[in-house]
């Protein structure tokens, strides 16, 4: 019974040891419990933080996502431009070359047409110079006809005036021969002679009748050269108009000319554009976005406040910072963004031009 008392009492103790070791263990049990729910509750809160952080940042990361996904078609859109007006620009290249050819040639055949109404109007010139002279020279002897035909007008006047008086004369010695028998012979051989001189004078009226119908038929023949200098004259005029209109025609066909020179000269400054944006579009090489983490003029980190910038000039990657200008350039149809270097580079380029 002692034994078993004992025993109870050291079970008691051993009850009571454990129980307050129970209440210990509850204890202990509840404040590791209210810790843990604590940091559960800090835990979920920070949670809850992250998560909201982690959520913004996936929404930031997918607009990111899309705004690089329309910025990469827009390159692509880009670039197929770029390649279609490349085969634009070499197709225009060749046509303005052709043009050109065949825009020096015209200007050739104006250059040989121009030369040759240059020769023809001078050797128009020349003709009309001589018969200017011949015009001269033919007046110059119809005005010695003319004179000539007076003066043998008043000598037949002269000789008709001494045949009347011969005839008087002749009338007179047949008179005196009446009356005077004795003279008959010396008025005979006085009538013969003047018979001769008749006959002389005869022949020499004649001749000058003769004469004065070959001066007639000079005057008429030098009458018709007169109508055909005045025919000459009309088409001297009309020739000399023909010379001005052809000269007209000449002059603007020197300002085609020149007008096609000016066209020739924008057409080789346009070709020098030209190949020149096909060489920077060449040379310049896009920088890829997953190399570069800095700004590659300021060389500050990219990060979602400060995003990337590719230059259209020069392909590399900047700040918003410094690459806040646009200028146009060969390829797009408006003013696109370019880096400061760029943009004082071509302000340099176009102020040159």
């Amino acid at each position: 019974m002692a034994a078993a008392k004992n025993e109870a009492l050291t079970m008691k103790q051993q009850i009571d040891k454990l129980t307050s070791e129970k209440e210990q263990l509850s204890v202990q049990f509840r404040q590791k419990l209210q810790t843990a729910e604590q940091d559960i509750r800090v835990e979920r809160d920070t949670y809850a933080a992250s998560r909201a952080g982690l959520d913004q940042m996936r929404s930031e990361t997918e607009q990111r996502f899309h705004e690089e996904t329309m910025q990469r078609m827009e390159l692509e859109k880009e670039l197929q431009l770029q390649q279609s007006m490349k085969a634009e620009l070499e197709v225009a290249m060749k046509l303005l070359e052709k043009e050109a050819r065949s825009k020096e040639d015209s200007c050739a055949s104006l250059r040989q047409q121009v030369a040759d109404l240059k020769a023809t109007n001078s050797q128009m010139f020349n003709k009309l110079q001589e018969h200017e002279a011949s015009l001269r020279h033919k007046n110059d002897l119809l005005a010695r006809l003319e004179q000539k035909t007076q003066q043998m007008a008043e000598t037949i006047n002269e000789l008709e005036q001494a045949a009347l008086a011969n005839e008087d004369g002749k009338k007179a010695a047949e008179e005196t021969s009446l009356k005077l028998g004795q003279m008959v012979a010396e008025k005979e051989t006085q009538n013969s002679h003047l018979e001769a001189q008749l006959q002389i004078e005869r022949d020499n009226r004649e001749q000058l009748t003769s004469t004065l119908q070959q001066e007639k038929e000079l005057v008429i023949r030098l009458q018709k050269e007169t109508s055909e200098f005045a025919k000459l004259k009309e088409e001297h005029q009309k020739l000399r108009h023909e010379h001005d209109a052809q000269h007209d025609v000449a002059r603007e066909q020197e300002r085609a000319l020149e007008e096609l020179g000016l066209q020739l000269r924008e057409s080789k400054l346009r070709q020098e554009d030209l190949r020149e944006a096909s060489q920077q579009l060449k040379e310049a090489q896009w920088a890829d976005d997953k190399t570069v983490v800095g700004c590659q003029r300021c060389e500050k980190d990219f990060n979602v406040a400060r995003r990337k910038h590719h230059c259209r000039h020069c392909g590399k990657i900047f700040c918003n910072e410094c690459s806040d200008n646009k200028m146009p350039l060969a390829g797009f149809a408006k003013p696109v963004r370019v880096c400061d270097v760029c943009h004082v580079l071509l302000l340099h380029r176009y102020s040159a031009k």
